[in-house]
This record gives C-alpha cells, structure tokens and sequence, in this order.
C-alpha cells in the first residue's frame, strides 16, 4: 500500500511539472479581452498570443518568464498604440525566458520626472528579456524616446527597427545606462533628439553589434 501511495504522488508531481513546463497560450482577445489582461493572468513559461489589429493600450508591465508575441510573426499586423497618453511598457526585473516578439510599440510618451522620463515605447531595469522582430515607432521621451535601458538590462534584440523616436535630452532611438545589450540585425531610421545620441546615446554601457 506505502509503495502504490509513493509511485501514486511522484506520477503527481511528474505530470503538475509536464504541465508547467508546457505553459499555457493566452489569446488576445480570445481569451483575454486586452494586452493588460492578457499579461495580468499569465505565470512564468506561458505565452500572450494577440490577433492582427491595433490595441490602444498604455502602462503594460511585463511579466517575468512570459512570451509576448504577435500571432503572425510580422510586426506591422500587430501594434500597440499608446496614444501620446503614456509609455508603452514597462520591464523590470526580468530574465533571459521572457521576450516580446513580432508587433509594433508606437504612440509611447514620458515626459514626467524620475523614472517617467524614460523609454517613451519600453523601459527596462534589471532586465534581460529578448525582443525580437519588433518596431519601435512614433515614441518620445525626454530620455530613450523609443527605448531606454539601465542598470543591467542586457537585452538582446534581434531583427528590431527603430524608426522616427524622438527624446529631448539623450537617446532618440535607444539610450543605454550601466548595461550591456546585443543588437542583431537591427535598424535606426530617422530617429531624432535635442542634445545627444539620434540613434543611440550609450552611458556607461557596453553595447555588441
């Protein structure tokens, strides 16, 4: 009896971490009816999976451990517009399992003090996540109009277009601070800035091509 009770829980446990392992797919908005919601119920090793369309939405926050993607792996059928309202999306504290893949971030704006300066599409602290075939487009900041990045956010970008950013002090496209991110494939088009860095202002950073 102890025997079939101890192969009974470990076949349990095997199959509770076959499921895990396995993540669930959330679609947007099948299943959810916005973005937000979408990443709001989504746990470590699952997928946020949004329909063509444009979603106007602004302060998303990123979870650890999850896929953010457009369905048809071409960013321009999905785009997330926040309207000049706010910024995009916001990452902290992320690892290398999450990324974001395959849709346009656009209508970003941070103009407020402290950290709200930042990343008019995507802020990141602490954070090494992946993006990976997405446009960064139409976002102001008074700093990293499209992107910024600092302490530690060793991001990696593959296949991304940074286009027509704009920031008031430093980093039209993408602004660096105390991190070190890779950059694969990537473009900067026609990104602009008042003081220092169009494309990319690095400081105090370590950036690979």
């Amino acid at each position: 009896m102890i025997n079939r009770i101890s192969k009974l829980a470990v076949t349990l446990v095997l199959l509770l971490v076959a499921g895990t392992a396995g993540g669930t797919t959330w679609l947007v908005p099948g299943d959810q009816p916005t973005i937000a919601a979408g990443l709001a119920a989504a746990a470590p090793g699952d997928t946020v999976q949004v329909a063509s369309g444009t979603y106007f939405e602004h302060g998303l926050v990123m979870p650890d451990g999850v896929v953010l993607r457009g369905e048809t792996g071409y960013h321009a059928d999905v785009v997330i517009d926040a309207q000049q309202l706010a910024r995009v999306l916001f990452c902290d504290d992320l690892g290398p399992a999450t990324a974001v893949e395959d849709l346009t971030i656009t209508g970003g704006f941070a103009d407020g003090d402290g950290s709200d300066a930042f990343g008019g599409g995507v802020f990141c602290q602490h954070a090494a996540l992946r993006f990976s075939g997405c446009a960064i487009v139409g976002n102001y900041a008074v700093v990293g109009g499209g992107m910024s990045l600092r302490y530690d956010s060793d991001v990696l970008f593959e296949d991304c277009i940074f286009r027509e950013n704009m920031a008031a002090s430093s980093g039209g496209g993408l602004r660096l601070y105390q991190s070190a991110p890779v950059l694969r494939r990537c473009q900067f088009i026609d990104n602009a800035v008042e003081m220092d860095g169009a494309g990319i202002f690095s400081g105090s950073s370590a950036l690979s091509i």
